[in-house]
């Protein structure tokens, strides 16, 4: 699910072009390294093994990337703000 999250955002990210295009790729990418992680829900539950349903790869590795990603995304949001334009009404002086 988490793959398609991403690369649903990146899609979108990329045809509104709100944002840097870095976050766009760079959700597909996530999305893609996300995709390789799906045979280990194949590898059996002992946390330690790397390419387990619980392991350390799939659950701890994808989490921090998606953390540090979405981390990324925000300040590249907040950083690609653009002030926001007072209209006056009509027939009203301006200060």
């Amino acid at each position: 699910m988490l793959g398609i999250f991403l690369t649903s955002v990146g899609h979108a990210v990329s045809r509104a072009g709100l944002l840097p295009r870095w976050t766009g790729w760079t959700a597909y990418a996530l999305a893609a390294v996300n995709l390789a992680f799906v045979p280990s829900l194949f590898f059996g539950n002992d946390p330690s093994n790397f390419y387990a349903a619980n392991g350390w790869g799939t659950t701890a590795l994808m989490g921090a990337l998606l953390g540090y990603w979405l981390l990324a995304l925000g300040v590249a949001t907040v950083r690609s703000a653009r002030p926001a334009r007072v209209r006056l009404p009509a027939g009203r002086p301006g200060p």
